[in-house]
């Protein structure tokens, strides 16, 4: 399979992201240092940056097999979640 377009053309990249996810059933999920929250079924919005590989980072948050680095992670490698989608605003005045 190809890598989808936003991945050749934002690799060099920094930048800002907007991950989507939805919460389908409730549940008590422990998010990295925080500690435990209980998560209502609902849509929910992750904003992160990065400072190099914006396409990567946004893509590793898309994968279900991962460390659990960022808060997001202890979220998406969660059953109860389903990633919806990602906005992407590259810093382009490289």
């Amino acid at each position: 399979m190809a890598a989808p377009k936003w991945r050749t053309s934002l690799n060099r990249f920094s930048g800002i992201y907007a991950i989507f996810f939805e919460i389908m059933r409730a549940a008590n999920i422990t998010v990295g240092k925080p500690g435990r929250f209980c998560f209502e079924p609902g849509t929910y919005a992750y904003v992160g940056s990065a400072q190099v590989g914006l396409d990567a980072r946004v893509a590793r948050h898309f994968r279900r097999r991962k460390a659990t680095r960022w808060n997001i992670d202890w979220l998406t490698v969660t059953p109860a979640c389903r990633l919806i989608g990602a906005v992407l605003l590259p810093d382009t005045a490289l």
